[in-house]
């Protein structure tokens, strides 16, 4: 593990004061349908339920949070739409080039 910014390496601790440490949200989003469109495009890809540490769980949960609350309180439906969120971990330009990202 590597410790954030603040040297710190929070283990078992929940993101938030207001959550659970089980707590866990998920997307609403058919991941498989989603994997599999891309790989028919030929583009490598593959289905993960760990975002990682640090920034990437921090904004994956915040964007689900914020998806949730938005959903809950009816304001998308006022709008005829479902919030939804989505965490890419995208590869380096070493790994794939640009071009091809």
């Amino acid at each position: 593990r590597f410790p954030d910014a603040s040297g710190r390496q929070p283990q078992g601790e929940p993101i938030s004061a207001d959550e659970d440490v089980g707590c866990c949200l998920r997307t609403t989003l058919d991941v498989d349908t989603v994997v599999n469109t891309l790989r028919a495009k030929c583009h490598p890809c593959a289905v993960s339920d760990d975002p990682g540490r640090y920034l990437c769980n921090w904004i994956y949960w915040l964007s689900l949070r914020t998806a949730n609350a938005f959903n809950a309180n009816g304001a998308p439906k006022e709008l005829g739409k479902t919030i939804r969120s989505l965490f890419v971990h995208t590869p380096p330009f070493d790994v794939v080039d640009f071009e091809t990202q």
